[in-house]
């Protein structure tokens, strides 16, 4: 566990560094050709953080067609 928030571990759950790792360095939107794919969700929320991982990752969901990414930032 990361945070202690239910649900983080479960499938298609993943921590904003796993996540930009598997979109550029893994190809993982490729479904046709990754190993272990991300598929696209129509609301994606990134939690904690507040540097640029937090928003690269929501970034990141709309590119890969969320229709809406949340973010909250935390302040320091």
């Amino acid at each position: 566990m990361f945070m202690g928030i239910e649900g983080e571990n479960l499938v298609g759950v993943f921590s904003a560094n796993e996540y930009l790792t598997r979109a550029n360095l893994m190809r993982a939107f490729d479904k046709t050709k990754a190993d272990t794919p991300i598929y696209p969700s129509k609301v994606v929320a990134v939690l904690g953080g507040g540097g640029n991982v937090a928003m690269d990752s929501a970034r990141m969901a709309l590119r890969l067609g969320a229709e809406k990414s949340l973010c909250n930032l935390q302040k320091n």
